[in-house]
């Protein structure tokens, strides 16, 4: 395994995905790209319960591409803002930024 992605996890989902391994590829890219300004918006507004939801919503999809330590993250942010504790939550914002960054960066190399 790469720090970035899960490298034998990606490669089963070669297998099994075939063809749609690229579509599934990029519709990681689009969502989490949503997922996490939904969760940037939802910490600039205050609003807990839409980034826990963002949040877990970026976790799951980093799960299902291989992205384990953008997942941890994800889920500290999550745990965050179920706790409606927000001390530490631009520091794992930026954090999961640079993550997302590098883990796109991966994938558009794919």
């Amino acid at each position: 395994m790469n720090e970035v992605l899960n490298e034998e996890l990606l490669n089963e989902l070669k297998l099994i995905m075939e063809d749609e391994f690229s579509d599934l590829m990029q519709t990681f890219l689009v969502e989490s790209e949503k997922q996490f300004l939904s969760a940037q918006s939802a910490w600039d507004g205050g609003d807990f319960p839409k980034l826990r939801l963002s949040a877990h919503s970026l976790k799951g999809s980093c799960a299902n591409v291989g992205a384990e330590q953008l997942q941890q993250t994800c889920a500290l942010l999550e745990n965050q803002a179920l706790a409606g504790n927000g001390d530490h939550v631009p520091e794992l914002l930026a954090r999961v930024s640079t993550q997302l960054n590098d883990v796109h960066d991966v994938i558009e190399q794919l």
